[in-house]
């Protein structure tokens, strides 16, 4: 891959979205928790990992969102990690679906700023949703080598 590499990915269609816990929920290949958040405070994390237990002990990622200057922005807090991550392909779906669904934006594609870079999702439909395509940048981060016997 180049270094100005951009990768489309196909993601798996989506039934439907629920209300729960004061925001959506709805699995894109993983459960999401998604939320409208204007503004994220300092105990994101702490608030994120209570959340995610809510779900029951299988849990749940989850996404605080806001829109801002026709952009979707995200903050991920991700169950197994237990920690926030720069970005998350599932939970940007999820928040795309959640945002035309609710009209926070309109149209087939969002673009989205997630805190390690610009994705953009389209899709179709407002539940379910289907022709769902993740698209951002790809950077070479590693390379490694195995012998084997």
């Amino acid at each position: 891959i180049n270094e100005d590499a951009t990768v489309a990915l196909g993601m798996n269609d989506i039934d439907g979205v629920q209300t729960l816990h004061g925001g959506y929920f709805l699995n894109t290949g993983s459960p999401h928790h998604v939320e409208w958040r204007a503004h994220v405070g300092e105990n994101f994390v702490q608030e994120a990992r209570d959340l995610r237990h809510q779900y029951g002990a299988e849990g749940s990622n989850i996404n605080f969102v806001h829109v801002h200057n026709g952009t979707l922005h995200i903050r991920t807090y991700e169950r197994g990690v237990e920690d926030e991550t720069l970005a998350c392909g599932t939970g940007c779906v999820a928040a795309a679906a959640v945002a035309l669904r609710e009209g926070w934006l309109q149209g087939t594609t969002v673009p989205i700023q997630a805190l390690g870079g610009t994705l953009t999702v389209a899709l179709q439909g407002t539940g379910p949703f289907t022709n769902v395509v993740l698209t951002g940048p790809a950077q070479f981060v590693f390379e490694g080598k195995i012998e084997i016997d």
